[in-house]
């Protein structure tokens, strides 16, 4: 990942947190939280940003830097440590609710920012609707300034990955099959559907179906949290001292 700059599109990321020991991540406070784009209320954006980059400081080398950080402790590694991370913060308080990019204008005006920022992933693990509930005609109608935002960060270098959706059935969310509907889009487009440690489908993800031309699968953990989950940096109180 070195040379990289990845947007985690999400709740914020804990730059506090020891999984990123002697980094500096970048950000945008996208939603205009109290608490800023190096805070996480939620924790979803840090386990995210974790997985993606986590477990290694810049004075870290060799086996140290394969160990998952400078604790002795730490259990992970992020896959791409030498990635440079940007936290798009689009989460305002921690709760479910979505608030920085809740209509079309404000997704396009987020979007834009990774044209501004050289921006080469951007990692959205969020989502909603399915994808088969919706046509291209109601998409165009509905976030046309988005398809745009999206399609110049595109042009600008830009490989967006989405997640497929936990709320199991046959078919990504809406969000993550956009491409399915705006074909201009599905050259620099991956949704990724979950697999447990065996390489199976579990109950909760949602499956390719209709966008398996840009679909993949990964590691995303079981059913079971405790016996077959993916270890990542946990936090929500914001004081850097929480992992798993």
């Amino acid at each position: 990942g070195a040379g990289v700059n990845v947007a985690v599109v999400d709740s914020g990321i804990d730059a506090s947190h020891q999984e990123f020991a002697g980094r500096t991540i970048y950000g945008r406070n996208i939603a205009g939280s109290a608490s800023g784009a190096s805070e996480d209320e939620n924790g979803h954006g840090t386990h995210v940003a974790s997985t993606i980059a986590g477990g290694r400081s810049n004075s870290q080398t060799g086996a140290q830097a394969r160990d998952g950080g400078s604790s002795a402790s730490a259990t992970m590694r992020g896959m791409a440590y030498d990635a440079t991370l940007y936290s798009y913060k689009v989460d305002n308080n921690g709760d479910s609710t979505i608030e920085g990019i809740s209509i079309d204008s404000s997704r396009a005006s987020m979007y834009d920012f990774h044209v501004t920022d050289n921006i080469m992933v951007s990692n959205n693990s969020w989502g909603s609707g399915t994808v088969t509930d919706t046509t291209e005609a109601a998409e165009r109608s509905r976030q046309p300034l988005t398809i745009a935002a999206l399609r110049a960060a595109q042009n600008n270098g830009t490989a967006f990955v989405f997640a497929a959706g936990n709320n199991r059935g046959s078919e990504v969310s809406e969000t993550g099959g956009l491409p399915y509907h705006i074909s201009e889009l599905v050259n620099e487009w991956l949704v990724v559907v979950a697999v447990d440690s065996a390489k199976t489908e579990p109950l909760y993800t949602q499956r390719c179906g209709v966008a398996a031309a840009f679909c993949v699968t990964a590691v995303g953990g079981g059913d079971n949290e405790v016996t077959n989950g993916v270890n990542g940096a946990y936090t929500g109180t914001n004081n850097g001292t929480n992992s798993q």
